[in-house]
C-alpha cells in the first residue's frame, strides 16, 4: 500500500509542478498574441502623430484612437519619416509643426493621403500642398475635421471597392457567356 500511495503522491506532485508552467506558458502566449494583434492594422488608414513639442497628453492620443484604432506616435522626425517611407498603408499625417520643409517632405510620401497640423503658433505655410487639409489652432477642431475626413475617405474607399467588385462581376458574367457559346 505504501508503494501505491507513494506513486500517487509522486503523480500529484508532478501535476502540481506542471500546472504553474502551463499557466505561465499560457500567460506568455496571451501576451504575445496581444502584442502581435496591436501591430496588425485593422483600419483602412493609419494615423501618424508627430509630436515635436512632446506635449501631447494621453487624452489626445486616446481621442485619436477613438476615431481610428491604429495610431502611431513619434517624437523624432527621422524615425517618423522612416516609418512613413517604408509603410504600405494609407496614412493620415498629423503634426505639431507647420515647418515648410517638413510639410514638403511629408507631402511627397506616396503613403500619405492627408496632412493635418495642430500648431497654435502657426507660421504662414508657403508652398502648394494639396494633401494639407488645414492648420488647426484648437485640438477640438482638428479632431472634428479629422473624423469627417476619415469618414469621407472610408466612404470613397468602399465605393471604389464596390465599383471594382461590380466590374469583376460583369467580367465574370461575360466570360461565362463566352465560354458557354464555345461548347455549343
Amino acid at each position: 500500500m505504501s508503494s501505491m500511495s507513494n506513486s500517487n503522491v509522486a503523480r500529484m506532485q508532478q501535476s502540481k509542478s506542471v500546472t504553474p508552467l502551463q499557466k505561465e506558458s499560457t500567460a506568455i502566449s496571451a501576451c504575445a498574441t496581444q502584442i502581435i494583434d496591436r501591430n496588425i492594422n485593422r483600419e483602412c488608414v493609419t494615423f501618424v502623430w508627430l509630436d515635436l513639442r512632446r506635449d501631447s497628453t494621453g487624452t489626445f492620443i486616446g481621442t485619436l484612437r477613438a476615431i481610428n484604432d491604429c495610431v502611431r506616435t513619434f517624437t523624432d522626425i527621422s524615425t517618423c519619416l522612416d516609418y512613413i517611407k517604408s509603410s504600405h498603408e494609407k496614412i493620415f499625417f498629423i503634426s505639431s509643426s507647420s515647418n515648410n520643409e517638413l510639410l514638403a517632405t511629408i507631402h511627397q510620401c506616396i503613403a500619405v493621403e492627408a496632412i493635418f497640423v495642430l500648431d497654435p503658433d502657426t507660421n504662414n505655410v508657403r508652398g502648394d500642398f494639396p494633401k494639407l487639409i488645414d492648420i488647426f489652432i484648437q485640438q477640438e477642431e482638428l479632431l472634428r475635421v479629422l473624423k469627417i475626413t476619415l469618414d469621407t475617405f472610408e466612404h470613397i474607399q468602399l465605393e471604389r471597392f464596390t465599383f471594382e467588385t461590380d466590374k469583376l462581376f460583369i467580367w465574370w458574367q461575360l466570360w461565362k457567356e463566352v465560354v458557354s457559346h464555345f461548347h455549343l
